[in-house]
């Protein structure tokens, strides 16, 4: 009944897809080349959409008949104010497929371009330039992969032998499971220049390579800067880590022992430490897109808290200046709207992805009772019909399209998972004054 009677009242687009194996990682890419139109959009204006590129992880069960991969699709994007009715009424796909033999089940808002056999189970993917992307895995080492060259390896195929990643990353000594992220110019997905990847460990270490041109880069590339080593950095494994938008020399890392930690690459053995930032270990961090002393995390204890990195210290623990407190379970993942000041998005182990505007939030002390659900503007309950978790989420990076999200979850239990792409009608984001001067407008003219 809840996507029946009320999708449409607060969505603007949803697409979905459900698949037969648990997918752990969604990643998009860059625009493909053309902006199509198709008949049929509202109040009979064309559709327009846009096709952007999606990377995937699939993990699998037995890995000798079926190998981990990592997939590329081409993914619809319908421009805001122009989806069908169907598009909001009816989005829900309920049949699970299996992608590897997506050849014969794509459609044109979902097409399987490309398929290959991942070494180990994929938990993160990151984009580092058009067709290339890097990930981490159960393995201590990180693989480029680019699918401008990749062989597609069919689901058909006998051979269950690995791909051959075109650069790997040496440098970690036990598995880099979670922690990763790209710093590749201030602008998005820019040419490969001046290529940073940090990946964090299950030693407490971040490691960084460093490479001004990815063609240039040879076929195996040890790490240019260890962080965290004698005592200075995490006690326990590093779960996530990010760049400052605006320097590739500035970094943020999270833990397992509760700590975020604010780092300088040029001086690898300072640090500024926040001890104790959650009650449970810290799962995810994101730097701030829109302003660079901003930071956001989520943690095992149910919250997202926003920090000020300018007032963490070597011994201090500054307040945060927000807790929200919209999950009932463990926050798995949290991302700063990459161009709309103050929105974060969230999603946990309760199967909701909440999203959270900081002004609504302003001007609360920090323990009124009203302050933890003061800044919550939407909840997408799309994956709440199973017992699932979201394991991932990105906000498109599009300027012109902010509000477009991809959100995935895993099954529990069933092993299968769901991707949903959405967009929350605008008069819910917008300011209420001009919201309700524009049904004015729109009143007077029926």
């Amino acid at each position: 009944m809840w996507k029946d009677d009320h999708v449409p009242l607060l969505y603007d687009w949803v697409s979905s897809r459900r698949f037969a194996w648990p997918h752990a990682a969604v990643c998009w890419g860059t625009k493909q080349p053309a902006l199509s139109d198709n008949p049929g959009g509202r109040n009979g204006q064309p559709q327009k959409y846009s096709t952007r590129a999606m990377y995937l992880a699939e993990r699998t069960g037995d890995t000798s008949k079926d190998p981990n991969t990592l997939l590329y699709f081409d993914v619809r994007v319908v421009d805001e104010h122009f989806s069908q009715l169907r598009d909001v009424a009816h989005p829900w796909v309920t049949d699970a497929t299996v992608t590897g033999r997506s050849d014969k089940m794509s459609t044109p808002e979902f097409w399987l371009k490309k398929r290959i056999v991942h070494p180990g189970e994929v938990n993160k993917i990151r984009l580092v330039s058009p067709g290339i992307v890097v990930t981490v895995s159960d393995n201590p080492e990180l693989y480029v992969w680019n699918f401008n060259k990749q062989k597609n390896r069919r689901h058909d195929e006998e051979k269950t032998d690995v791909s051959p990643a075109d650069i790997i990353l040496k440098g970690h000594t036990s598995a880099s499971e979670f922690a990763l992220a790209v710093w590749c110019g201030k602008g998005p997905y820019e040419e490969a220049k001046d290529v940073h990847i940090a990946s964090g460990g299950k030693n407490g270490t971040v490691l960084v390579w460093k490479f001004d041109d990815y063609q240039s880069a040879g076929r195996v590339m040890h790490r240019n800067v260890v962080l965290g080593e004698k005592g200075t950095g995490h006690n326990e494994q590093v779960e996530d880590v990010s760049f400052n938008g605006e320097s590739s020399n500035i970094l943020v890392s999270a833990g397992r022992d509760r700590r975020i930690i604010c780092w300088d690459i040029r001086s690898p053995m300072k640090s500024e430490v926040v001890d104790n930032a959650h009650e449970n270990d810290v799962n995810s961090c994101d730097n701030c897109g829109t302003n660079p002393d901003l930071v956001v995390t989520a943690g095992s204890d149910t919250k997202v808290k926003v920090w000020d990195r300018r007032k963490f210290s070597a011994n201090g623990r500054p307040d945060p200046l927000h807790v929200f407190s919209g999950h009932n379970r463990q926050v798995n993942t949290v991302m700063w709207n990459r161009y709309v000041p103050d929105i974060i998005a969230s999603g946990g182990e309760d199967a909701q992805v909440l999203v959270w505007d900081c002004k609504a939030d302003a001007g609360v002390p920090l323990h009124d009772p009203r302050s933890s659900h003061n800044g919550l503007i939407f909840n997408h309950a799309g994956h709440s019909d199973q017992d699932c978790t979201i394991i991932d989420l990105e906000w498109l990076p599009n300027e012109h399209d902010p509000w477009c999200i991809a959100t995935l979850s895993e099954t529990v239990g069933e092993g299968g998972s769901s991707l949903q792409i959405w967009r929350m009608l605008n008069f819910i984001h917008r300011d209420r004054e001009e919201v309700n001067a524009d049904l004015v407008r729109y009143s007077a003219n029926q």
